[in-house]
């Protein structure tokens, strides 16, 4: 009777070892449970190790002083929108009134809020609020109704409203048309809400600078 090598393979008629045929390759089924298991194992490492490292430093970015106030960074993140000069004075007043409304979304000092405003000047308007610290005492901290009081002298003017106010009061529609005289009424009545707070108001100053032809239209109808 023919016996295997000590290695396990087969001999050969003539006395020769003859290897053995590899094993056959797993099974797909068989490559997928192994993988499996694998990957469940890795898993099962992958926690216990994170388990054992410290816990992250808490994140103090957003967090209040001993006041009670947020920092500059969440300001920015209300995302202040930039101020370099006003056209109209109704758009240096609306800026104004935008940055209130960021105000109002953190907690912050009174002295704090110009602080952070005046990095959002730019340009002339940079320029005007460096002129307006030169002229402060050393030392002396602007608080928010005091920049507020400075930026309305300055950029919304009382006489400039009333220059507005009786510019929407002499209105005519002249050689403009329909629609273009109504734009320039819902430009200039914005200097005199007390002559358009009601329908009747606006009604009456929108027939007054009509061309004659059209009021009578207006009228008859």
């Amino acid at each position: 009777m023919r016996t295997r090598g000590s290695d396990g393979a087969r001999p050969s008629q003539g006395g020769e070892d003859i290897p053995n045929p590899p094993h056959a390759p797993p099974s797909l089924a068989e490559a997928i449970a192994v993988l499996f298991s694998a990957t469940t194992e890795n898993a099962r490492l992958l926690r216990e190790l994170a388990q054992r490292q410290p816990h992250p430093a808490p994140n103090f970015r957003a967090q209040h002083n001993e006041e009670g106030e947020t920092g500059y960074v969440d300001f920015m993140e209300t995302r202040p929108p930039v101020f370099t000069k006003a056209d109209e004075p109704l758009e240096a007043d609306d800026w104004l009134r935008t940055m209130e409304h960021k105000f109002s979304l953190i907690r912050c000092s009174e002295t704090q809020k110009p602080l952070f405003i005046a990095q959002e000047l730019r340009g002339a308007a940079g320029a005007w609020w460096e002129n307006f610290l030169a002229i402060q005492n050393l030392g002396h901290q602007v608080t928010w109704a005091k920049f507020k009081d400075a930026f309305h002298a300055h950029y919304i003017p009382e006489g400039l409203m009333a220059m507005k106010a009786e510019e929407f009061l002499a209105l005519q529609q002249g050689d403009k048309s329909v629609m273009e005289y109504m734009a320039k009424f819902n430009h200039l009545s914005q200097y005199a809400t007390e002559h358009v707070n009601t329908d009747r108001k606006k009604k009456a100053c929108f027939m007054r600078g009509l061309n004659t032809k059209l009021q009578t239209m207006m009228t008859t109808c």
